[in-house]
């Protein structure tokens, strides 16, 4: 209902209420309606003309431009992007998650900008493609865009005709004849349909895109043939070509050289526009340095805009990311159908980004978000790698320390084991704290995490000798329910926490992640047990479900899945004294029944709100392939080095449990702590996270370390 519309039917409304009432006589009701229609008239007359004119107000033409090798350190406020930096004020500003699938390359960054959804162009990890007897990575096929119609570029009509199998569009100014190697090596036929669907788009709704600088403009406008109408033959774009250029085009896509030089000027010949709400401005820079020993992006890109689509002084976000100073590459597709006043993409994962949270200076409030994903990302290895170091050298210890004292009696060093076992127990919820603080420094960041470990430990000890309450229960009681509050709130720490490490690989930007999950999931049930509190485990664990699974919380739904399966098996093992097939076919019933809720709520709630990693439960196919995929990428993850190091360290702790001398006091410890009943329950839940959690292998190890932990401290406390 338009503005007049709707005014017309509150002034109706409360005159035919007010003659039903009685309260105005008929004629002096006739003569106020015939004040009130002639008042209506004219305002229509008068708001009829500027609600048209609003209508047919020319959209604003948009300004992309590309650049390579700068992060946000390069926006000093000395250094010679100071006017860049400068027109963050002007719009907003924010980090730009640069993940692709794959290997990391500057190809594959270009292309995920056009396509809205993370696609693949390796170059060392990848196949060697022959061209003419030469050699050629997918990298570097990506990068073959040349001008179509000059002289120099006639041989390109015969190479498009070999590879796509007809001729190029006779009024392209610039192809891409890599385009179908291109679509071959996506990992999905659906992800391949996405290269060249922002240039299909804007040609359907008769928009004109015009490309300037090199190869990376081409992937980003290019069509599903690999071709761009307008712009220069591949050329870059002077600033005193500004004003020209856009008058011949709705969306200009620029790309600059690596150096600093051409960027400032281009920026500052565009200011001005920006300035007078000419034009929206959009800077952005997709492929950060790379680190030569790892591969990988050294530092998020950034992505800055100004124009009349946004906010000065703000931060800027999207539902991708919900995170106030984050984007993804891939919502920038989106964002520029959305400035065209287009409908977004089928298919793909991006979302268009808009600005929130006005802050007094933008560049400093992401110098300080890059600072912390930066910390984060530098301490993840080492820090990570000591506690779990700690954790599995603990466990070799005191299952030593067991061999050595027989078949019963306390072992000398029990008091010391078990302290350092508690301390295990709560390091995830030191990191948990933590997340929000993340020093720069790795040894200081590893040095607070075992510090607050220390002080939850021995809080625990305290209030579990005050209150006759086993220590250790209280601690993975505390656990589960930080992580669940956590995410009821939307995940403030655990989406910053070291564990999570999202933004670095891109996997999740918000809610509870693999890491996290698995912990919660393993400490609720584990802790229900070691307080003998059995009878409310399905409030506990209830209200965790909920709390991990709904989208504006935790927003995991398949972790939900996983929890109710895990729960379920668990109080019906506790209840009849083991699990039995009725139970695993409950447990299954369970959880399809909480499937199909959560995606109900995920589908019917707007996309900004929507869960990350929830199954297309609607299409029985679609959820196969989504599980599969899900475990295809979980056993290659094994393969990491990372994995490969856990598994080694895992090892000897199983050979020992294993060994006959510890098979007695084992079997004792878990009738004691009714472990025995729970661990098959727990193993069914490690299993479907495996399958159906994305980094399912982690979040399964995780959710048995906290029953395997517990059962090594009721070992040597006899």
């Amino acid at each position: 209902m338009s503005r007049s519309d709707t005014y017309t039917h509150a002034v109706t409304t409360v005159a035919s209420s007010g003659r039903r009432r009685g309260r105005y006589p008929a004629a002096a009701s006739g003569g106020r309606l015939g004040v009130l229609t002639v008042f209506l008239v004219a305002l229509s007359l008068i708001y009829a003309p500027a609600r048209a004119q609003g209508l047919s107000a020319p959209v604003p033409k948009t300004l992309v431009i590309l650049t390579s090798r700068l992060t946000w350190d390069d926006m000093r406020p000395d250094g010679d992007l100071n006017v860049v930096r400068r027109l963050a004020s002007e719009g907003g500003a924010a980090l730009l998650s640069p993940t692709v699938a794959g290997e990391a390359t500057d190809a594959a960054a270009y292309l995920t900008l056009g396509a809205g959804e993370r696609v693949a162009a390796p170059d060392r990890r990848g196949p060697t493609i022959n061209v003419s007897s030469v050699p050629l990575t997918v990298a570097d096929i990506a990068a073959e865009s040349y001008p179509a119609n000059l002289v120099e570029g006639n041989a390109v009509r015969p190479v498009y005709v070999r590879r796509f199998g007809v001729n190029p569009p006779a009024n392209a100014v610039a192809v891409d004849i890599g385009l179908p190697t291109l679509q071959r090596i996506q990992g999905s036929p659906e992800r391949a349909a996405l290269l060249g669907a922002f240039g299909d788009a804007m040609l359907r709704a008769r928009r004109r895109v015009a490309v300037y600088g090199d190869w990376r403009s081409v992937v980003v406008a290019m069509d599903h043939r690999g071709a761009v109408y307008h712009g220069s033959a591949v050329t870059d774009l002077a600033p005193n070509q500004l004003r020209e250029a856009l008058a011949e085009a709705d969306v200009i896509i620029a790309s600059v050289d690596a150096g600093q030089r051409p960027l400032r000027l281009l920026t500052q010949a565009a200011l001005p526009l920006v300035r007078r709400r000419e034009i929206n401005l959009l800077i952005v820079s997709a492929a950060p340095p790379l680190d030569p020993n790892t591969g990988r992006w050294e530092r998020p890109g950034f992505l800055i805009a100004a124009g009349p689509a946004f906010t000065s002084h703000s931060l800027l976000t999207s539902p991708t990311t919900r995170t106030p100073g984050l984007v993804a590459n891939v919502d920038l597709c989106p964002t520029l159908l959305r400035l065209q006043r287009l409908p977004p993409l089928p298919g793909g994962t991006g979302n268009a980004i808009h600005s929130v949270r006005s802050v007094r200076i933008p560049a400093e409030a992401v110098a300080n978000l890059d600072r912390h994903v930066t910390a984060t990302e530098n301490a993840l290895v080492p820090v990570l790698a000591g506690y779990g170091a700690f954790a599995i050298a603990t466990l070799i210890a005191a299952l030593i320390t067991l061999l050595r004292a027989g078949e019963s009696g306390r072992p000398p060093a029990a008091s010391i084991i078990t302290f350092a076992l508690r301390l295990a127990l709560a390091a995830p919820l030191a990191f948990l704290l933590l997340g929000r603080f993340a020093p720069e420094h790795i040894g200081l960041y590893g040095g607070l995490v075992a510090a607050l470990a220390v002080i939850l430990t021995l809080l625990t000890d305290l209030v579990g000798g005050w209150r006759d309450i086993p220590a250790a229960g209280l601690l993975l009681l505390a656990t589960a329910g930080g992580i669940g509050i956590d995410a009821l709130f939307g995940s403030p720490c655990g989406v910053y926490a070291l564990p999570a490490g999202y933004w670095a690989t891109g996997s999740r930007f918000y809610g509870v992640g693999p890491a996290f999950l698995g912990i919660a999931i393993g400490a609720v049930v584990t802790s229900m047990v070691a307080l003998r509190w059995e009878r409310i485990l399905l409030l506990f664990g209830g209200g965790l479900v909920l709390a991990l699974g709904l989208p504006w919380c935790g927003a995991n739904t398949t972790g939900a899945i996983v929890a109710v399966l895990t729960i379920a098996l668990a109080v019906c093992a506790l209840r009849d004294r083991g699990l039995r097939a009725r139970h695993v076919v409950l447990g299954l019933v369970c959880s399809a029944l909480a499937a199909l809720l959560l995606s109900a709520v995920d589908h019917r709630l707007h996309l900004a709100a929507r869960a990350q990693a929830g199954l297309p439960l609607i299409d029985p196919g679609a959820l196969v392939e989504a599980a599969l995929g899900k475990a295809e990428r979980g056993i290659g993850s094994v393969r990491a080095g990372w994995m490969l190091a856990a598994l080694a360290g895992i090892a000897p702790v199983a050979a020992l449990f294993a060994s006959a001398q510890l098979r007695g006091r084992a079997g004792r410890a878990l009738a004691a702590t009714r472990l025995g009943y729970l661990l098959p329950a727990m193993l069914w839940g490690a299993v479907a996270a495996a399958v159906f959690v994305e980094g399912g292998i982690t979040a399964g190890l995780l959710l048995l370390a906290p029953p395997a932990l517990l059962v090594v401290h009721e070992m040597l406390n006899g």
